[in-house]
């Protein structure tokens, strides 16, 4: 059997009801060429094949499902799924997100056009009340932009299949940042192209959630500034680091104190474009705001 041209990696554990909208924008894809791994993260007792409601659409001949033995988390899910993949190139959906239609075919012309093993795209962010677009405003990334400017999100990253590079299994958050940067290495490269159109649908999920987790966050954040950030010059691993203690003390309880002062440091750094990142900070600690801003 030939290989397909894309592999989505789909990883899902305890959100059934959400996962027909994920398939179904997949589904919806103008690209023909492509295979739907689909990671059961379950418990043995809880296997997606064993919902009726999902039995329909899980039978797609696009669709290969890859019960994953030992769930642990988001990192080992995804490297359970790159393991199983045949696509040249792979790209990745969460369960509680989609597609645009044209995801796929604008991703992969875009990497065919600038001869980049690694790009992003934009996304619309639904929040109440709202629907907030971000990173469609530009076709690449270059040097440090790819540290202080790119949102990596493993929903937005497309790259070739390299079997070397697999996500940080040791990380509780950020896996998708440190992977990013892991296959910039590991490709060579200080450019990223960039589909600046919102070609995913986020859907923020309220209770917990490891974005969420300040102190698994900070821990990912002090991993990716010593193993990548020096390598975009002092000024920009500077700034990486001050950006990460702002969001540690965002969603640690008492962090509040310390923000001013980190506030006026990445300023002096950055300058006034980073007003929009503080602000949500800051927007973040009140609670009667906390629930319209992008967390």
């Amino acid at each position: 059997m030939a290989s397909p041209i894309v592999s989505v990696i789909v990883p899902t554990r305890n959100r059934h009801h959400l996962l027909p909208r994920a398939l179904g924008s997949l589904f919806a894809q103008t690209l023909p060429d492509f295979e739907i791994v689909v990671v059961d993260d379950n418990e043995p007792g809880n296997r997606v094949g064993a919902q009726p409601t999902l039995a329909a659409i899980l039978k797609d001949p696009r669709v290969r499902v890859v019960e994953h033995d030992c769930p642990r988390n988001a990192a080992s899910a995804r490297n359970c799924g790159l393991r199983s993949s045949r696509g040249q190139w792979i790209t990745y959906l969460d369960d509680d997100d989609a597609y645009h239609p044209a995801k796929l075919e604008k991703q992969l012309r875009a990497a065919e056009r600038s001869g980049l093993p690694l790009g992003l795209c934009g996304m619309a962010v639904n929040l109440p009340g709202r629907r907030r677009l971000r990173q469609v405003g530009c076709d690449s990334f270059v040097g440090a932009e790819l540290l202080l400017s790119a949102i990596s999100g493993t929903v937005f990253i497309f790259h070739q299949k390299t079997q070397p590079v697999f996500f940080n299994e040791d990380l509780g958050a950020a896996e998708d940042a440190y992977f990013f940067f892991t296959l910039v290495r590991h490709f060579g490269i200080d450019r990223v192209f960039n589909v600046a159109e919102p070609l995913v649908e986020i859907y923020p999920q309220a209770g917990a959630r490891v974005n969420l987790n300040g102190l698994a966050l900070w821990q990912a954040s002090l991993a990716i500034y010593r193993e990548f950030a020096p390598a975009f010059g002092e000024k920009a691993a500077s700034a990486y680091l001050t950006r990460a203690e702002l969001q540690y003390c965002k969603f640690r309880p008492g962090g509040l104190r310390s923000m001013p002062g980190l506030a006026v440091r990445l300023l002096r750094v950055r300058g006034w474009r980073e007003w929009r990142l503080i602000l949500n900070a800051f927007l973040f600690k009140l609670p009667l705001t906390r629930r319209f801003v992008v967390s």
